[in-house]
């Protein structure tokens, strides 16, 4: 699954707030399985979801990412950071 984040780290904590409700939403769809709805038929063991940074993330950014990755590991999500300038 993939997040494409355009925002700056101006206002870092409005940012990582939106960022939060989006992984909290992606959380949700995996954990309720309405991925099952796309793809019948089809079982996963894990799953990553991607954040794609057009701006660096902070360090702050960071550990929240490392965070949120240890409390979806009960449902095998991995969380990738990617910064492409």
């Amino acid at each position: 699954m993939l997040i494409t984040d355009h925002l700056d780290w101006e206002d870092e904590t409005a940012h990582l707030l939106i960022l939060q409700d989006k992984l909290n939403a992606y959380a949700t769809f995996l954990e309720t399985k309405q991925y099952e709805q796309v793809y019948q038929g089809k079982h996963f063991d894990s799953y990553l979801i991607e954040v794609d940074f057009l701006y660096e993330p902070t360090e702050n950014c960071k550990k929240f990412m490392e965070i949120g990755e240890k409390q979806l590991a009960g449902l095998n999500v991995r969380i990738e950071g990617e910064y492409t300038p």
